[in-house]
C-alpha cells in the first residue's frame, strides 16, 4: 500500500530527485532543513490545536498568546533555524500578531470535532492511502467544515489539499463535507470553496496516475531532476554541498531535524 500526502506529492510534482532525497534514499530521507518559517507555523498551529481544546470559558486571547509562549520555549534559537536574536525576534512578533489577530475577529467560542496535528489515513483504492494533518474540523448544519490554517504571507491555493482533505474527511469521519477553507493567519483572510463530491473522485483518480507513474527504481538515476543534475535551488545540494550523484551522504545532524 503507498501513502500519499499533499506535501509528498506536491514534492514530487515539484522535482522527482528531491523526492528521491527526502523519502528514498536512506541516508537524507526522513531529513528536513530547520526554517524559521517552518518553525513559527509549527507553533502556531500548535497551539491553536491546544487552543481549542480548552473548554470554552478558558479561550482568552492571553491565554492564547500564553500557548504561543509555551511553544515557542520548546523550539527557538538555533534549534528553530533562526540566525540571529533579531530574525527570531521578528518572527516571533508575526505569530503573536496572528494569535491576537484570530481572537479579535474569529468565533473562539466554536467545538470544533477535530483539532489535532494526528496523522489522518484514509484508504482511496486497493493500492493507495491519502494521508495528511488536517488542522481543525466544524461541524455545521450542512456538513463538515473544513479548515486549514496557512501562516505565509501569499495567499496562495494548494491544487491538491484541500480536495485531498475533503475526500480523507468524508472518509475517516463518515460525515458529508459541505465546505473546505483556507484561512491565512497573517491577514486573518479566508479563501473558502463548497466541497464538490465530482472534483474529489477526479481527484483520486489523478493521484493514481501520478503515482502509478513514478519510477519504480529507488536508483538515483531514475528520479531526475527537471533542472538539471546540478540544480542551485534543491535544499541537499544548495544547502549541504552534496555531490549530485552521491548515493551515500551524512548530513550535519546540526542543520536538518526529523
Amino acid at each position: 500500500m503507498f501513502s500519499i500526502s499533499p506535501y509528498k506529492l506536491n514534492m514530487y510534482l515539484e522535482c522527482p530527485r528531491k523526492y528521491w532525497w527526502s523519502y528514498i534514499n536512506p541516508s537524507t530521507r526522513s531529513l528536513q532543513i530547520i526554517r524559521p518559517y517552518f518553525t513559527m507555523g509549527d507553533h502556531v498551529h500548535n497551539s491553536l490545536k491546544y487552543f481549542f481544546n480548552l473548554p470554552q470559558q478558558e479561550r482568552t486571547k492571553a491565554k492564547l498568546l500564553e500557548l504561543l509562549a509555551t511553544q515557542w520555549q520548546k523550539r527557538s534559537g538555533i534549534d528553530g533555524g533562526f540566525k540571529t536574536p533579531q530574525q527570531e525576534a521578528e518572527y516571533k512578533e508575526r505569530a503573536q500578531l496572528m494569535m491576537s489577530g484570530f481572537c479579535e475577529t474569529e468565533d473562539i467560542t466554536v467545538q470544533p470535532l477535530w483539532a489535532s496535528d494526528k496523522l489522518v489515513k484514509v484508504s482511496v483504492s486497493e493500492n493507495l492511502d491519502f494521508m495528511g494533518k488536517i488542522d481543525r474540523v466544524d461541524v455545521t448544519p450542512e456538513g463538515l467544515h473544513i479548515i486549514d490554517y496557512k501562516t505565509s504571507k501569499e495567499e496562495r491555493e494548494d491544487e491538491w489539499q484541500l480536495p485531498m482533505y475533503a475526500v480523507m474527511a468524508k472518509r475517516f469521519f463518515k460525515q458529508p463535507v459541505a465546505k473546505l477553507s483556507y484561512l491565512f493567519l497573517e491577514k486573518g483572510v479566508w479563501l473558502s470553496v463548497p466541497a464538490n463530491p465530482a472534483r474529489e473522485a477526479m481527484t483520486i483518480g489523478r493521484i493514481e496516475q501520478i503515482v502509478s507513474n513514478m519510477p519504480h527504481s529507488q536508483d538515483q538515476a531514475a528520479w531526475v531532476c527537471p533542472e538539471g543534475e546540478f540544480c542551485t535551488h534543491c535544499d541537499y545540494l544548495k544547502e549541504f554541498g552534496l555531490d549530485p550523484k552521491s548515493t551515500s551522504v551524512e548530513l550535519p545532524q546540526s542543520v536538518v531535524a526529523g
